[in-house]
């Protein structure tokens, strides 16, 4: 449940953000999504409980995010998940400031 909070309060605050926040707030949605799912927790459930009071753009984000995260492997060592998290969030990342430069 506190991760659906975090979640929620994180996309909602996207609304009032400017573009350079806007990549923030990607970055660390992107960390919470992927350490959610290094840690077990269903992300599609996370997806069904959270959609509801997002905008269009802000559910699409997350099902991108969501699609993405399921893709990469659960590993068991914290190196193996730390890797992967760093990669997920870097990218997640990269892939904003690139949208906004082409602005």
């Amino acid at each position: 449940m506190k991760f659906k909070i975090l979640l929620l309060l994180l996309l909602s605050s996207s609304a009032f953000a400017n573009e350079a926040d806007e990549c923030k707030i990607v970055e660390e949605t992107a960390d919470m999504i992927i350490q959610m799912r290094q840690g077990g927790i269903d992300l599609k459930k996370v997806f069904d409980d959270t959609k509801d009071g997002l905008m269009e753009h802000q559910v699409q984000l997350l099902e991108d995010m969501i699609a993405d995260a399921l893709s990469k492997p659960v590993y068991v060592t914290m190196l193996g998940q730390q890797k992967v998290i760093n990669e997920f969030v870097t990218g997640w990342k990269k892939s904003c400031l690139k949208s906004n430069n082409g602005k």
